[in-house]
C-alpha cells in the first residue's frame, strides 16, 4: 500500500508542477489589480489556484508563480456539488481567512486555515472573508473533516489516505475525460 499511495501522490504532484509550468506564461510584468476597485484579472496571466477541499479555485497575483505580493484571491470556478458552492460565486474576491485579512502570501495562509478546518478541531469549518458587489463579509464553508498530516506523511498517514481516495473517486466520476482540473 505504501508504494501504490507514494506513486500516487508522487505522479499528483508531477502533474500538478507540469500543470502550474505548461500553464503560467510569461506575460511580462503584471500589474497588481485590485479587484474590490472593479480591476480585471490582468489579460494573459491565465493561472489560477486549486482552493483546495472548498471546490472552488481563484486567481491571485504572482510574479512567476510567487503569490507573497497578493492580498486577494478572485473567484474564478465553483464547482457543483463542492462545499463553495452557494457560498461563494465567480466574480467574489478572498481577502482573508478565520476573521483576519491576508498579512502576507494568501496561499500560505488559505493552505494553513485548511489545515485546521479540515481537522477535528476545525470541525471542517472555513471562514473566509468575502468581498462581493461592494459587501465585505465573513461566510463559513462546510469541509469534509480529513483529520490531520501523520508525521510520515503520505505513508500510514489515514488523511494522506482520504486525500488520495477522493480524488480516485473525483477522477472516476470525471471518467478519464479530457479538461480534468
Amino acid at each position: 500500500m505504501k508504494s501504490i499511495l507514494a506513486s500516487a501522490l508522487g505522479q499528483g504532484f508531477a502533474a500538478l508542477v507540469l500543470a502550474s509550468a505548461v500553464s503560467a506564461r510569461d506575460a511580462g510584468p503584471v500589474a497588481m489589480p485590485d479587484f474590490t476597485k472593479g480591476d480585471p484579472i490582468p489579460e494573459g496571466a491565465d493561472h489560477d489556484w486549486n482552493l483546495g477541499a472548498t471546490g472552488a479555485r481563484g486567481w491571485m497575483f504572482s510574479d512567476k508563480l510567487v503569490t507573497t505580493d497578493a492580498r486577494q484571491i478572485r473567484v474564478t470556478r465553483v464547482d457543483e456539488g463542492s462545499p463553495a458552492e452557494g457560498v461563494l460565486a465567480v466574480g467574489d474576491v478572498i481577502l482573508g481567512v478565520a476573521g483576519k485579512p491576508f498579512s502576507h502570501d494568501p496561499r500560505t495562509e488559505f493552505g494553513r486555515a485548511l489545515t485546521v478546518a479540515e481537522s477535528e478541531q476545525g470541525n471542517g469549518v472555513l471562514e473566509v472573508i468575502r468581498w462581493r458587489e461592494g459587501m465585505r463579509d465573513s461566510v463559513k464553508l462546510q469541509l469534509p473533516v480529513l483529520g490531520r498530516y501523520a508525521a510520515t506523511a503520505p505513508y500510514d498517514c489515514p488523511k494522506s489516505k482520504r486525500i488520495l481516495a477522493g480524488g480516485l473517486q473525483g477522477a472516476r466520476k470525471q471518467g478519464g475525460r479530457p479538461g480534468l482540473p
